[in-house]
């Protein structure tokens, strides 16, 4: 038996070797031929995004395959082979016929349909493989109530649409699976996704973990500080919280479990602060570039807007690991352990520049495509500067292979996303949707902003970063802006809560990614609502920043700098509330004033600002200084 196992495996090995070699080259020839439509302009936005999407079915289906063999892997089988040649024939229907297509929109032929449905479908099952069954069992849902509207509740019914007409108006046009969403991702994310995957190669993460231990290592909770500044550096540039969890939290979580913290907390911390990233500028996770399309406003807009409440949010996280830290007596690391600053800077500083010169050739007025361009390009010259840093032939080429991959995820996931954005146009659900909230709105806006706030931690629990933005902001952002709410200020509302779901029990993914790392593989829901304890800032200063335009940067100087500062402060009393720690251990009644002080704070009031400080003041003094107490049982208070 033995013999003959180890007889099928070295058959299996030469398919399995000559697949992935093939998978290889068809990622590389993915990324380089988008890289060259992106230098020299693509074709038809209809033909350009049929390529796309077919490229990232082929490699999707032979990446992951329908079975698996006894030790995990994937086995290749006729199923899969079946799967790509109908991708590839759906695909050469559409970038041929892509003309006649479009011309007869409203009256397609048989054809079409069919090819059309074809298309639906392997997009429904290569999501289901790359993502998981969270999106395509939502946009089936949404689907399904396109077909079915009739017999829906009163409040949610329409006439139906037959299913020809529901494929034609999902395949056939600029909406639904071929809409703008999907072309954001081939023109703008790609290159951004090809950005990170060269700073991979090149090490920017084992250098930004350098650079952030050497800054914060020796504070008190230095170990966990560093893991909010690489998982802030990292997260901007990553489309994924669950991805920056598992690249930079196998590094922070088990130096922060060696340092003391219990195994929870720094899983906890690892998970919101990589959800953050997805907040921070300059790249948001991908995200600014579909806000910016979405809106039709400037890249440097959005980047702008999400300035301060992303800062205030790692402020937060830093201010909890902080207090946190002082409750457990837990000092930092030894200067003499910690890499040098200088060395670490010179080394890795390189590859920060790139960033910078994303921004400044943003803010110059180029395109995002040219603002990509150049980062790539200054990313391969960059890290030439430093031989540690260098990417030499070999390792672009793995860079390649690795954004050619990477995107496949994004790309279905945002064709899907299109399926349920179009079903909400063409069956007036957005429309029903924006009724009910403008009447509760009518009401009281609180309450709107509450019930808006419910429905996009729903919709986007397991969701990818773009396609959960993209899914609450036709839902959730037009009945705010009909309710006189700032058009900016709406949707970084409704994506805040879309991607901080992502450590939102129960469904809190980026836990779900860092209990395993943290040796807590069956206690999520403790690493959850550690993430979400410390993240509850990004809770909260969504209600403030949607009502005060100070906090998106707009305005005068004046109130801008008051709003800097009290926010700041508001934060801190926010996270000594949460941890229950301020300059010593906090009854509950000194967590009640801390916590009311943190909303007066960031209230656009100059008056409840000034009382909120005094009270913050007066705690601190009437509180003696704790001596430090290592007492790990606390971090479940």
């Amino acid at each position: 038996m033995p013999e003959e196992k180890t007889a099928q495996k070295s058959q299996a090995d030469p398919v399995r070797s000559l697949l992935g070699m093939l998978i290889s080259f068809g990622a590389i020839g993915f990324t380089l031929l988008f890289l060259l439509f992106a230098i020299w302009g693509a074709y038809e936005s209809y033909q350009h995004r049929t390529l796309f999407l077919t490229f990232c079915l082929v490699l999707t289906f032979a990446m992951k395959p329908t079975f698996k063999n006894q030790d995990g892997s994937g086995k290749f089988s006729w199923i899969d082979m079946l799967l790509i040649g109908l991708s590839v024939g759906a695909g050469m229907y559409g970038a041929l016929q892509n003309y006649d297509i479009l011309l007869r929109e409203g009256e397609p032929i048989i054809t079409d349909i069919w090819v059309g449905g074809l298309v639906i479908l392997l997009t429904l099952e290569g999501t289901r493989r790359t993502m998981g069954l969270a999106l395509p069992v939502i946009a089936g849902c949404f689907l399904l109530y396109s077909y079915f509207g009739p017999y829906f509740p009163k409040i949610v019914a329409h006439g139906g649409y037959a299913l020809g007409y529901m494929i034609a108006a999902n395949y056939m046009s600029d909406q639904g699976i071929y809409g703008i969403i999907l072309g954001v991702t081939a023109d703008f994310i790609f290159l951004f996704v090809l950005f990170g995957a060269l700073l991979e190669i090149a090490g920017a993460v084992n250098h930004f973990n350098k650079i952030s231990q050497s800054l914060m290592g020796h504070q008190v909770g230095g170990p966990a500080k560093t893991a909010v500044l690489a998982s802030g550096f990292m997260g901007s540039i990553s489309g994924s919280a669950v991805a920056n969890v598992v690249t930079t939290g196998t590094f922070t979580i088990p130096l922060m479990r060696r340092m003391g913290y219990p195994p929870a907390f720094a899983a906890g911390v690892e998970a919101a602060a990589s959800t953050g990233g997805q907040f921070m500028p300059p790249i948001m996770g991908a995200s600014a570039f579909v806000i910016a399309a979405t809106l039709g406003i400037p890249y440097l807009s959005v980047a702008r807007g999400t300035l301060l409440p992303a800062t205030l949010f790692f402020f937060s996280v830093g201010m909890g690991v902080h207090f946190m830290s002082k409750r457990l007596g837990l000092s930092g690391l030894p200067k003499k352990d910690l890499p040098p600053f200088l060395p670490s800077l010179r080394i890795g500083g390189p590859l920060l520049l790139p960033l910078g010169v994303i921004v400044y050739v943003l803010m110059n007025g180029y395109s995002i495509i040219m603002a990509g361009l150049w980062g790539i390009l200054t990313v391969l010259m960059f890290s030439w500067f430093i031989p540690e840093t260098r990417l030499t032939p070999r390792k672009i080429i793995k860079a390649f292979e690795n954004a050619g991959k990477n995107i496949i995820g994004v790309g279905l996931a945002c064709a899907t996303a299109g399926l349920v954005a179009n079903a909400i146009a063409i069956t007036g659900l957005g429309m029903r949707v924006s009724s009910i909230t403008v009447m509760v709105g009518e009401h009281s806006l609180y309450f709107a902003l509450v019930f808006a706030m419910i429905a996009c931690l729903i919709l986007g629990m397991g969701m990818p970063t773009v396609a959960a933005y993209i899914i609450v902001s036709t839902l959730g952002a037009p009945a705010l802006i009909d309710l006189g709410m700032h058009k900016l200020a709406t949707h970084l509302f409704v994506f805040f809560f879309a991607i901080i779901c992502s450590v939102t029990p129960p469904v809190a993914l980026a836990a779900y990614a860092a209990a395993p790392l943290a040796g807590l593989e069956a206690s999520t829901w403790r690493v959850g609502l550690e993430g979400f304890r410390l993240a509850l800032a990004a809770f909260i200063i969504p209600f403030f920043f949607i009502f005060n335009q100070n906090f998106l940067l707009e305005g005068e100087l004046g109130s801008i700098f008051l709003a800097i500062v009290t926010s700041l402060i508001g934060v801190s009393a926010l996270s000594a509330s949460t941890i229950g720690y301020f300059r010593s251990k906090c009854g509950w009644l000194a967590r009640i004033l801390l916590m009311a002080s943190a909303f007066g704070l960031l209230y656009h009031n100059v008056w409840i600002n000034a009382f909120s400080l005094v009270a913050v003041l007066f705690l601190y003094f009437l509180q003696k200084k704790d001596s430090p107490s290592s007492d790990a049982s606390l971090s479940g208070a």
